[in-house]
Protein backbone atom coordinates (compact mmCIF):
# COMPACT_ATOMS: atom_id res chain seq x y z
CA UNK A 1 0.00 0.00 0.00
CA UNK A 2 2.83 2.41 0.87
CA UNK A 3 4.89 1.76 -2.23
CA UNK A 4 2.18 3.26 -4.49
CA UNK A 5 2.33 6.55 -2.61
CA UNK A 6 5.28 8.93 -2.50
CA UNK A 7 6.69 9.25 1.01
CA UNK A 8 7.24 12.86 2.06
CA UNK A 9 9.05 12.92 5.39
CA UNK A 10 7.60 16.19 6.64
CA UNK A 11 9.16 17.36 9.88
CA UNK A 12 6.69 16.09 12.48
CA UNK A 13 7.51 19.08 14.71
CA UNK A 14 5.17 21.07 12.42
CA UNK A 15 2.33 19.02 13.90
CA UNK A 16 2.02 18.83 17.67
CA UNK A 17 1.33 15.68 19.64
CA UNK A 18 -1.91 17.33 20.79
CA UNK A 19 -3.13 17.73 17.21
CA UNK A 20 -2.38 14.07 16.47
CA UNK A 21 -4.14 12.96 19.64
CA UNK A 22 -7.24 15.02 18.81
CA UNK A 23 -7.34 13.55 15.31
CA UNK A 24 -6.98 10.02 16.67
CA UNK A 25 -9.73 10.51 19.27
CA UNK A 26 -12.13 11.78 16.61
CA UNK A 27 -11.66 8.61 14.52
CA UNK A 28 -11.23 5.92 17.16
CA UNK A 29 -12.57 4.45 20.38
CA UNK A 30 -10.21 3.91 23.31
CA UNK A 31 -11.13 1.47 26.09
CA UNK A 32 -9.85 -1.14 28.52
CA UNK A 33 -10.48 -4.87 28.41
CA UNK A 34 -11.80 -6.68 31.48
CA UNK A 35 -8.19 -7.56 32.39
CA UNK A 36 -7.18 -3.88 32.28
CA UNK A 37 -5.30 -3.88 28.97
CA UNK A 38 -5.71 -0.68 26.90
CA UNK A 39 -7.01 -0.97 23.33
CA UNK A 40 -7.86 1.33 20.45
CA UNK A 41 -10.55 0.61 17.86
CA UNK A 42 -10.33 2.37 14.48
CA UNK A 43 -13.42 3.63 12.68
CA UNK A 44 -11.93 3.02 9.23
CA UNK A 45 -11.51 -0.77 9.40
CA UNK A 46 -12.75 -1.57 12.94
CA UNK A 47 -9.39 -3.12 13.80
CA UNK A 48 -8.72 -3.47 17.54
CA UNK A 49 -5.11 -2.95 18.58
CA UNK A 50 -3.50 -3.07 22.07
CA UNK A 51 -1.84 0.27 22.89
CA UNK A 52 1.11 -1.38 24.60
CA UNK A 53 2.41 -3.17 21.50
CA UNK A 54 4.57 -2.75 18.43
CA UNK A 55 1.38 -3.40 16.45
CA UNK A 56 0.00 -0.08 17.75
CA UNK A 57 3.16 1.82 16.80
CA UNK A 58 2.81 0.53 13.23
CA UNK A 59 -0.89 1.46 13.22
CA UNK A 60 -0.12 4.96 14.51
CA UNK A 61 2.49 5.65 11.86
CA UNK A 62 0.16 4.49 9.09
CA UNK A 63 -2.72 6.54 10.52
CA UNK A 64 -0.66 9.74 10.48
CA UNK A 65 0.85 9.02 7.09
CA UNK A 66 -2.52 8.53 5.41
CA UNK A 67 -4.69 10.87 7.49
CA UNK A 68 -2.35 13.79 8.22
CA UNK A 69 -0.67 14.88 5.00
CA UNK A 70 1.98 12.20 4.65
CA UNK A 71 3.49 12.84 8.08
CA UNK A 72 6.07 10.25 9.05
CA UNK A 73 6.34 10.39 12.85
CA UNK A 74 9.57 10.58 14.79
CA UNK A 75 10.10 8.18 17.69
CA UNK A 76 9.71 11.02 20.18
CA UNK A 77 6.25 11.97 18.91
CA UNK A 78 5.21 8.30 18.90
CA UNK A 79 6.17 8.00 22.57
CA UNK A 80 4.30 11.18 23.52
CA UNK A 81 1.11 10.16 21.73
CA UNK A 82 1.24 6.59 23.04
CA UNK A 83 1.85 7.77 26.60
CA UNK A 84 -1.11 10.13 26.53
CA UNK A 85 -3.48 7.55 25.04
CA UNK A 86 -2.46 5.00 27.69
CA UNK A 87 -3.18 7.54 30.41
CA UNK A 88 -6.52 8.33 28.78
CA UNK A 89 -7.38 4.62 28.59
CA UNK A 90 -6.71 4.07 32.31
CA UNK A 91 -9.80 6.14 33.11
CA UNK A 92 -11.76 4.80 30.16
CA UNK A 93 -14.65 2.39 30.01
CA UNK A 94 -14.04 -1.34 30.48
CA UNK A 95 -15.44 -3.52 27.71
CA UNK A 96 -15.48 -7.22 26.93
CA UNK A 97 -13.44 -8.47 24.00
CA UNK A 98 -14.55 -11.51 22.04
CA UNK A 99 -12.65 -13.83 19.71
CA UNK A 100 -14.47 -15.14 16.64
CA UNK A 101 -17.65 -15.91 18.66
CA UNK A 102 -19.83 -13.86 21.01
CA UNK A 103 -22.81 -15.26 22.94
CA UNK A 104 -25.28 -12.70 24.32
CA UNK A 105 -28.94 -12.91 25.34
CA UNK A 106 -29.78 -16.17 23.50
CA UNK A 107 -27.95 -14.87 20.44
CA UNK A 108 -24.73 -16.18 18.90
CA UNK A 109 -22.57 -13.84 16.81
CA UNK A 110 -19.88 -15.34 14.58
CA UNK A 111 -17.13 -13.23 12.98
CA UNK A 112 -16.93 -14.31 9.34
CA UNK A 113 -14.17 -11.77 8.66
CA UNK A 114 -16.39 -9.34 6.73
CA UNK A 115 -15.53 -5.65 6.45
CA UNK A 116 -16.83 -3.39 9.20
CA UNK A 117 -18.72 -4.76 12.19
CA UNK A 118 -20.76 -7.23 10.14
CA UNK A 119 -21.27 -10.57 11.87
CA UNK A 120 -23.30 -13.69 11.38
CA UNK A 121 -26.20 -13.49 13.86
CA UNK A 122 -27.90 -16.71 14.98
CA UNK A 123 -31.12 -16.58 17.01
CA UNK A 124 -34.02 -18.91 17.59
CA UNK A 125 -35.91 -17.08 14.83
CA UNK A 126 -33.27 -17.16 12.11
CA UNK A 127 -29.75 -16.60 10.79
CA UNK A 128 -28.78 -13.24 9.28
CA UNK A 129 -25.77 -11.02 8.68
CA UNK A 130 -25.96 -7.85 10.77
CA UNK A 131 -23.86 -4.85 11.73
CA UNK A 132 -23.28 -4.43 15.45
CA UNK A 133 -20.56 -1.98 16.47
CA UNK A 134 -21.12 -2.64 20.17
CA UNK A 135 -19.62 -6.13 19.87
CA UNK A 136 -15.82 -5.98 19.99
CA UNK A 137 -14.21 -8.86 18.11
CA UNK A 138 -10.44 -9.03 18.57
CA UNK A 139 -8.89 -10.80 15.59
CA UNK A 140 -5.60 -12.61 16.02
CA UNK A 141 -2.66 -11.97 13.73
CA UNK A 142 -3.41 -15.23 11.90
CA UNK A 143 -7.18 -14.67 11.54
CA UNK A 144 -8.67 -15.67 8.18
CA UNK A 145 -12.09 -15.12 6.63
CA UNK A 146 -14.70 -17.82 6.86
CA UNK A 147 -16.90 -18.96 3.98
CA UNK A 148 -20.50 -17.79 3.88
CA UNK A 149 -22.65 -20.64 5.22
CA UNK A 150 -24.95 -22.44 2.85
CA UNK A 151 -28.11 -22.43 4.97
CA UNK A 152 -29.67 -25.11 2.80
CA UNK A 153 -27.57 -27.50 4.87
CA UNK A 154 -29.62 -29.51 7.35
CA UNK A 155 -28.44 -30.38 10.91
CA UNK A 156 -28.98 -34.10 10.30
CA UNK A 157 -26.33 -33.92 7.55
CA UNK A 158 -23.56 -33.19 10.09
CA UNK A 159 -22.90 -36.87 10.99
CA UNK A 160 -22.81 -37.66 7.25
CA UNK A 161 -20.16 -34.99 6.65
CA UNK A 162 -18.19 -36.27 9.66
CA UNK A 163 -18.34 -39.79 8.24
CA UNK A 164 -17.14 -38.52 4.87
CA UNK A 165 -14.30 -36.22 5.90
CA UNK A 166 -12.99 -37.57 9.23
CA UNK A 167 -11.48 -41.02 9.73
CA UNK A 168 -12.57 -41.99 13.26
CA UNK A 169 -12.45 -45.60 14.36
CA UNK A 170 -15.79 -46.00 16.19
CA UNK A 171 -19.41 -44.94 15.84
CA UNK A 172 -19.44 -43.37 19.33
CA UNK A 173 -16.48 -41.14 18.41
CA UNK A 174 -18.35 -39.89 15.34
CA UNK A 175 -21.31 -39.06 17.58
CA UNK A 176 -19.19 -37.10 20.07
CA UNK A 177 -17.31 -35.30 17.31
CA UNK A 178 -20.55 -34.20 15.62
CA UNK A 179 -21.72 -32.90 19.01
CA UNK A 180 -18.46 -31.05 19.61
CA UNK A 181 -18.58 -29.18 16.29
CA UNK A 182 -21.94 -27.61 17.15
CA UNK A 183 -21.27 -27.12 20.88
CA UNK A 184 -18.06 -25.18 20.15
CA UNK A 185 -20.22 -22.14 19.26
CA UNK A 186 -21.07 -21.82 22.97
CA UNK A 187 -17.53 -21.90 24.37
CA UNK A 188 -17.88 -18.41 25.88
CA UNK A 189 -20.63 -19.41 28.29
CA UNK A 190 -19.53 -22.87 29.45
CA UNK A 191 -16.40 -25.01 29.96
CA UNK A 192 -15.40 -26.83 26.79
CA UNK A 193 -13.56 -30.18 26.69
CA UNK A 194 -10.12 -30.54 25.21
CA UNK A 195 -9.94 -32.59 22.03
CA UNK A 196 -7.27 -35.31 21.81
CA UNK A 197 -6.63 -37.02 18.47
CA UNK A 198 -4.35 -40.05 18.57
CA UNK A 199 -3.28 -42.79 16.21
CA UNK A 200 -0.25 -44.23 14.49
CA UNK A 201 1.58 -42.47 11.67
CA UNK A 202 -0.30 -42.00 8.39
CA UNK A 203 -3.64 -41.86 10.20
CA UNK A 204 -4.29 -38.23 9.23
CA UNK A 205 -4.05 -36.62 12.70
CA UNK A 206 -2.62 -33.30 11.56
CA UNK A 207 -4.94 -33.14 8.56
CA UNK A 208 -7.87 -33.72 10.89
CA UNK A 209 -6.77 -30.80 13.09
CA UNK A 210 -6.42 -28.54 10.08
CA UNK A 211 -9.94 -29.38 8.93
CA UNK A 212 -11.39 -28.64 12.36
CA UNK A 213 -9.71 -25.23 12.30
CA UNK A 214 -10.80 -24.57 8.73
CA UNK A 215 -14.40 -25.40 9.61
CA UNK A 216 -14.64 -23.47 12.88
CA UNK A 217 -11.77 -20.97 13.11
CA UNK A 218 -9.79 -20.49 9.86
CA UNK A 219 -6.24 -19.27 10.48
CA UNK A 220 -3.28 -18.71 8.19
CA UNK A 221 -0.80 -20.79 10.21
CA UNK A 222 -2.74 -23.99 10.83
CA UNK A 223 -1.46 -26.08 13.75
CA UNK A 224 1.38 -25.19 16.15
CA UNK A 225 4.18 -27.13 17.75
CA UNK A 226 3.70 -26.98 21.53
CA UNK A 227 6.05 -24.24 22.83
CA UNK A 228 8.56 -25.19 25.49
CA UNK A 229 7.98 -22.16 27.73
CA UNK A 230 4.79 -22.02 29.79
CA UNK A 231 4.36 -18.28 29.05
CA UNK A 232 4.41 -18.96 25.32
CA UNK A 233 1.74 -21.65 25.68
CA UNK A 234 -0.40 -19.25 27.71
CA UNK A 235 0.03 -16.61 25.01
CA UNK A 236 -1.29 -19.05 22.39
CA UNK A 237 -4.27 -19.96 24.57
CA UNK A 238 -5.20 -16.33 25.20
CA UNK A 239 -4.82 -15.14 21.61
CA UNK A 240 -7.44 -17.16 19.80
CA UNK A 241 -10.79 -18.91 20.12
CA UNK A 242 -9.40 -22.28 19.11
CA UNK A 243 -5.79 -23.51 19.22
CA UNK A 244 -4.40 -26.74 17.73
CA UNK A 245 -1.07 -28.28 18.79
CA UNK A 246 0.69 -30.90 16.70
CA UNK A 247 2.48 -34.10 17.69
CA UNK A 248 2.60 -33.88 21.49
CA UNK A 249 4.65 -36.61 23.13
CA UNK A 250 3.91 -35.96 26.81
CA UNK A 251 1.96 -33.42 28.88
CA UNK A 252 3.65 -32.49 32.16
CA UNK A 253 1.81 -31.26 35.25
CA UNK A 254 2.32 -27.53 34.56
CA UNK A 255 0.99 -27.78 30.99
CA UNK A 256 -1.85 -30.01 32.19
CA UNK A 257 -2.90 -27.35 34.73
CA UNK A 258 -2.74 -24.65 32.06
CA UNK A 259 -4.93 -26.69 29.69
CA UNK A 260 -7.47 -27.21 32.50
CA UNK A 261 -7.56 -23.45 33.09
CA UNK A 262 -8.14 -22.80 29.38
CA UNK A 263 -11.02 -25.28 29.46
CA UNK A 264 -12.93 -23.64 32.31
CA UNK A 265 -11.63 -20.10 31.80
CA UNK A 266 -9.42 -18.14 34.17
CA UNK A 267 -6.89 -15.37 34.69
CA UNK A 268 -3.13 -15.73 35.11
CA UNK A 269 -0.99 -12.84 36.40
CA UNK A 270 2.53 -12.05 35.20
CA UNK A 271 5.06 -9.30 35.70
CA UNK A 272 5.17 -6.72 32.94
CA UNK A 273 8.49 -6.74 31.08
CA UNK A 274 11.13 -4.22 32.16
CA UNK A 275 9.28 -3.40 35.41
CA UNK A 276 9.77 -4.46 39.02
CA UNK A 277 6.23 -4.91 40.30
CA UNK A 278 3.76 -3.93 37.57
CA UNK A 279 1.30 -6.76 37.07
CA UNK A 280 -0.35 -7.80 33.84
CA UNK A 281 -3.27 -10.20 33.60
CA UNK A 282 -3.92 -12.65 30.82
CA UNK A 283 -7.35 -14.16 30.27
CA UNK A 284 -7.31 -17.83 29.24
CA UNK A 285 -10.38 -19.38 27.62
CA UNK A 286 -10.04 -21.34 24.43
CA UNK A 287 -10.80 -24.66 22.81
CA UNK A 288 -7.62 -26.77 22.83
CA UNK A 289 -7.00 -29.50 20.27
CA UNK A 290 -3.88 -31.66 20.16
CA UNK A 291 -2.70 -34.86 18.53
CA UNK A 292 -0.26 -37.57 19.54
CA UNK A 293 0.76 -41.08 18.56
CA UNK A 294 -0.47 -42.48 21.89
CA UNK A 295 -2.79 -41.09 24.52
CA UNK A 296 -0.51 -38.73 26.44
CA UNK A 297 -2.81 -37.48 29.22
CA UNK A 298 -1.73 -38.81 32.61
CA UNK A 299 -3.27 -36.33 35.08
CA UNK A 300 -6.77 -37.04 36.39
CA UNK A 301 -7.93 -33.41 36.29
CA UNK A 302 -7.12 -33.11 32.61
CA UNK A 303 -8.43 -36.58 31.80
CA UNK A 304 -11.84 -35.60 33.21
CA UNK A 305 -12.01 -32.77 30.64
CA UNK A 306 -10.93 -34.74 27.58
CA UNK A 307 -12.79 -36.05 24.57
CA UNK A 308 -10.46 -38.51 22.89
CA UNK A 309 -10.68 -39.69 19.28
CA UNK A 310 -8.74 -42.53 17.69
CA UNK A 311 -7.81 -42.22 14.02
CA UNK A 312 -7.15 -45.37 12.05
CA UNK A 313 -4.30 -45.62 9.60
CA UNK A 314 -5.39 -45.30 6.01
CA UNK A 315 -5.07 -48.45 3.95
CA UNK A 316 -3.46 -48.25 0.52
CA UNK A 317 -6.91 -48.56 -1.06
CA UNK A 318 -8.23 -45.58 0.95
CA UNK A 319 -5.32 -43.23 0.22
CA UNK A 320 -6.15 -40.34 -2.09
CA UNK A 321 -4.29 -37.32 -3.41
CA UNK A 322 -4.24 -34.04 -1.47
CA UNK A 323 -5.67 -32.05 -4.39
CA UNK A 324 -8.63 -34.38 -4.73
CA UNK A 325 -9.34 -34.32 -0.99
CA UNK A 326 -9.02 -30.54 -0.82
CA UNK A 327 -11.37 -30.03 -3.76
CA UNK A 328 -13.97 -32.29 -2.17
CA UNK A 329 -13.60 -30.54 1.20
CA UNK A 330 -13.93 -27.05 -0.27
CA UNK A 331 -17.03 -28.13 -2.16
CA UNK A 332 -18.73 -29.48 0.98
CA UNK A 333 -17.50 -26.89 3.48
CA UNK A 334 -20.17 -24.14 2.96
CA UNK A 335 -23.03 -26.64 3.38
CA UNK A 336 -21.25 -28.38 6.30
CA UNK A 337 -20.77 -25.02 8.04
CA UNK A 338 -24.33 -24.01 7.22
CA UNK A 339 -25.67 -27.23 8.76
CA UNK A 340 -23.73 -26.47 11.96
CA UNK A 341 -25.21 -22.94 12.06
CA UNK A 342 -28.70 -24.37 11.61
CA UNK A 343 -28.09 -26.79 14.51
CA UNK A 344 -26.94 -23.88 16.70
CA UNK A 345 -30.18 -22.08 15.84
CA UNK A 346 -32.23 -25.10 16.95
CA UNK A 347 -30.39 -25.40 20.27
CA UNK A 348 -31.18 -21.81 21.26
CA UNK A 349 -34.89 -22.59 21.36
CA UNK A 350 -34.58 -26.00 23.08
CA UNK A 351 -35.96 -26.01 26.66
CA UNK A 352 -36.78 -29.73 26.90
CA UNK A 353 -35.48 -31.52 30.02
CA UNK A 354 -32.49 -33.87 30.07
CA UNK A 355 -33.22 -37.49 31.01
CA UNK A 356 -29.92 -38.69 32.55
CA UNK A 357 -27.39 -37.27 34.98
CA UNK A 358 -24.15 -36.41 33.24
CA UNK A 359 -21.49 -39.18 33.06
CA UNK A 360 -19.00 -36.44 32.12
CA UNK A 361 -17.36 -34.00 34.55
CA UNK A 362 -18.37 -31.01 32.38
CA UNK A 363 -22.08 -31.23 33.16
CA UNK A 364 -23.12 -28.19 31.12
CA UNK A 365 -21.37 -29.60 28.07
CA UNK A 366 -23.20 -32.92 28.44
CA UNK A 367 -26.55 -31.11 28.66
CA UNK A 368 -25.69 -29.11 25.56
CA UNK A 369 -24.58 -32.31 23.81
CA UNK A 370 -28.02 -33.85 24.37
CA UNK A 371 -29.62 -30.78 22.77
CA UNK A 372 -27.22 -31.06 19.82
CA UNK A 373 -28.24 -34.70 19.49
CA UNK A 374 -31.87 -33.69 19.14
CA UNK A 375 -30.92 -31.44 16.22
CA UNK A 376 -28.80 -33.99 14.36
CA UNK A 377 -30.99 -37.03 14.97
CA UNK A 378 -29.16 -38.79 17.81
CA UNK A 379 -31.04 -39.88 20.94
CA UNK A 380 -29.88 -39.10 24.47
CA UNK A 381 -29.26 -42.80 25.21
CA UNK A 382 -26.71 -42.89 22.39
CA UNK A 383 -25.12 -39.63 23.55
CA UNK A 384 -24.85 -40.98 27.11
CA UNK A 385 -23.25 -44.24 25.97
CA UNK A 386 -20.77 -42.34 23.80
CA UNK A 387 -19.64 -40.25 26.79
CA UNK A 388 -19.32 -43.35 28.97
CA UNK A 389 -17.25 -45.13 26.32
CA UNK A 390 -15.00 -42.09 25.95
CA UNK A 391 -14.51 -41.89 29.72
CA UNK A 392 -13.60 -45.60 29.94
CA UNK A 393 -11.12 -45.26 27.06
CA UNK A 394 -9.36 -42.32 28.74
CA UNK A 395 -9.33 -44.04 32.14
CA UNK A 396 -7.91 -47.29 30.76
CA UNK A 397 -5.10 -45.34 29.11
CA UNK A 398 -4.25 -43.57 32.36
CA UNK A 399 -4.25 -46.78 34.40
CA UNK A 400 -2.23 -48.76 31.86
CA UNK A 401 0.24 -45.90 31.46
CA UNK A 402 0.93 -45.51 35.20
CA UNK A 403 2.98 -48.20 36.90
CA UNK A 404 1.44 -47.62 40.36
CA UNK A 405 -2.14 -47.86 39.11
CA UNK A 406 -1.26 -50.86 36.95
CA UNK A 407 0.43 -52.51 39.91
CA UNK A 408 -2.64 -51.96 42.13
CA UNK A 409 -4.96 -53.30 39.40
CA UNK A 410 -2.86 -56.45 38.92
CA UNK A 411 -2.26 -56.86 42.67
CA UNK A 412 -6.02 -56.82 43.41
CA UNK A 413 -6.70 -59.44 40.73
CA UNK A 414 -5.27 -62.00 43.19
CA UNK A 415 -8.21 -61.45 45.52
CA UNK A 416 -11.95 -62.00 45.25
CA UNK A 417 -14.57 -59.26 45.51
CA UNK A 418 -15.58 -60.47 48.97
CA UNK A 419 -12.13 -59.80 50.46
CA UNK A 420 -11.38 -56.48 52.17
CA UNK A 421 -7.65 -56.02 52.69
CA UNK A 422 -6.38 -53.92 55.59
CA UNK A 423 -2.74 -52.81 55.88
CA UNK A 424 -0.78 -50.19 57.69
CA UNK A 425 0.72 -47.83 55.06
CA UNK A 426 4.27 -49.16 55.44
CA UNK A 427 3.26 -52.80 54.99
CA UNK A 428 1.08 -51.97 51.98
CA UNK A 429 3.92 -49.98 50.42
CA UNK A 430 6.39 -52.82 50.91
CA UNK A 431 4.03 -55.54 49.65
CA UNK A 432 2.92 -53.58 46.56
CA UNK A 433 6.49 -52.60 45.69
CA UNK A 434 7.70 -56.20 45.97
CA UNK A 435 4.85 -57.35 43.75
CA UNK A 436 5.39 -54.60 41.15
CA UNK A 437 9.14 -55.00 40.94
CA UNK A 438 9.16 -58.78 41.33
CA UNK A 439 6.11 -60.21 39.59
CA UNK A 440 5.56 -57.35 37.11
CA UNK A 441 9.28 -56.52 36.69
CA UNK A 442 8.85 -52.77 37.09
CA UNK A 443 11.95 -50.74 37.90
CA UNK A 444 12.56 -49.81 41.56
CA UNK A 445 13.44 -46.25 40.53
CA UNK A 446 10.00 -45.77 38.92
CA UNK A 447 8.10 -46.62 42.11
CA UNK A 448 7.16 -43.98 44.76
CA UNK A 449 9.98 -43.55 47.26
CA UNK A 450 7.95 -43.71 50.50
CA UNK A 451 4.62 -44.94 51.92
CA UNK A 452 3.43 -41.32 52.14
CA UNK A 453 4.19 -40.75 48.44
CA UNK A 454 2.25 -43.90 47.53
CA UNK A 455 -0.75 -42.85 49.64
CA UNK A 456 -0.81 -39.42 47.99
CA UNK A 457 -0.57 -41.04 44.56
CA UNK A 458 -3.53 -43.32 45.28
CA UNK A 459 -5.57 -40.44 46.66
CA UNK A 460 -4.93 -38.28 43.59
CA UNK A 461 -6.17 -41.11 41.35
CA UNK A 462 -9.12 -42.27 43.43
CA UNK A 463 -11.63 -41.74 40.59
CA UNK A 464 -9.49 -43.69 38.11
CA UNK A 465 -9.29 -46.67 40.47
CA UNK A 466 -13.01 -46.57 41.23
CA UNK A 467 -13.73 -46.61 37.51
CA UNK A 468 -12.02 -50.00 37.30
CA UNK A 469 -13.81 -51.27 40.42
CA UNK A 470 -11.10 -50.77 43.05
CA UNK A 471 -12.02 -48.82 46.21
CA UNK A 472 -9.96 -47.81 49.22
CA UNK A 473 -10.23 -45.99 52.51
CA UNK A 474 -7.54 -44.42 54.64
CA UNK A 475 -7.80 -43.42 58.27
CA UNK A 476 -6.54 -43.87 61.82
CA UNK A 477 -7.79 -46.22 64.56
CA UNK A 478 -5.07 -47.39 66.93
CA UNK A 479 -2.71 -46.62 64.06
CA UNK A 480 -2.96 -45.48 60.46
CA UNK A 481 -4.47 -47.94 58.00
CA UNK A 482 -5.33 -48.46 54.33
CA UNK A 483 -8.38 -50.54 53.54
CA UNK A 484 -8.71 -51.68 49.91
CA UNK A 485 -11.27 -53.90 48.13
CA UNK A 486 -12.94 -54.67 44.78
CA UNK A 487 -16.54 -54.22 43.75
Amino acid sequence: MVKNKEINKIDSSHVSAEQIINEIQSHTEIFRSLTGEAFIKAETDNSIVPLDSTEFECWLRKFCFYQLDDIYLSSGIVQQVTGYLKMFAENGEMKELHRRICVQHNTVYYDLGLDGCHFLKITEKGITTVKNSKILMRRSNVFCRQVMPDLEGEPWEIPEFVEKHFHFSSASEKVLFSVFLVASFFFEVMPMPLIQLYGEKASGKTSCEKRILDLLNPVSTGVFALPKRLDDIAMCLSADYMVAFDNIGWINEAVSNLFCLACTGGIIPKRKLFTDNTQMFRSLKSIVIFNSVNQCVTKSDLADRILTFHLERFSQEDRRGELELKEEWEQDKPRFFGAICRAVQGIIGDDEPIKYCSPFRLVDFYMLAVKVGRQIGIKEDEIYEAFEENHNTVNEAIVSGDIVLTAIEQFMMQYSESEILVFNPTDFYRELKDYACGELRFGYADFPRSPASLTRKIGANRSNLEDIGIYFETGRAAERYIKIWKE
